[in-house]
């Protein structure tokens, strides 16, 4: 309930400063040109507000070892941070208790998958298949789940959770959110990882971040 009544200030805060349409202090714009999964052309278009300390920019494809099975990923952090670029043939992490980043991450898109329209119900149909992947996903403890709900970004329904656990490859939990939507046909998330930073400060920047969050065709 606390998270949620936070999240709730949060999103005034986010909007006032959305509409001087400038970023708030100690953030930037970033704006990044989506290419496609695996095929010729461009998905689109993202700017985002990021922390100014996020002053680097990886993006890779994490392949696998089966057809549409991997994903396209950008990652913002620091130049001193853990720079691995994950993949499914080589998943390791050095940096296994430095967590202070955001991934934007989508996914290989079969036709017969593809999803013209998203309304709420699908969205809540997805956060019960990650919540799954997530607890899959846990080593030794279990998730601890704060908050889970739909909101609007821009008049674009997204999928909003936040939860604390270890990883694959984390040997101390962490602070994460999830925000994730369709875009031009594809599930598009984008995942903040923070156990550096106290949680209130990591939920106000994450939001403000996510607020800002603009999909645009190219």
């Amino acid at each position: 309930m606390r998270t949620l009544l936070f999240l709730g200030i949060v999103i005034l805060y986010s909007a006032c400063d959305l509409i001087n349409r400038k970023p708030p202090t100690g953030f930037y714009q970033k704006e990044i040109v989506l290419s496609n999964y695996e095929e010729e052309g461009l998905l689109g278009k993202l700017s985002i507000y990021v922390p100014n300390r996020y002053n680097t920019l990886l993006d890779w494809d994490d392949r696998s070892d089966c057809r549409c099975c991997g994903s396209k990923k950008y990652r913002l952090l620091n130049k001193n941070s853990c720079l691995i670029q994950e993949s499914g043939f080589i998943y390791k992490e050095i940096c296994r208790d430095s967590f202070d980043r955001l991934s934007v991450v989508y996914y290989c898109q079969k036709k017969e998958d593809l999803h013209p329209e998203v309304d709420n119900t699908f969205l809540l149909g997805l956060a019960s298949d990650l919540e799954k992947k997530i607890e899959y996903a846990t080593v030794d403890e279990p998730v601890k789940w704060k908050a889970k709900k739909i909101i609007q970004i821009n008049n674009q329904p997204y999928l909003f959770l936040h939860f604390v656990s270890r990883n694959l490859y984390s040997q101390t939990p962490a602070q994460q959110i999830y925000a994730g939507t369709f875009f031009n046909k594809t599930l598009i998330l984008f995942i903040y990882e923070n156990n550096q930073r106290d949680r209130s400060v990591f939920l106000k920047e994450a939001f403000t971040s996510i607020q800002s969050i603009k999909l645009s065709t190219i």
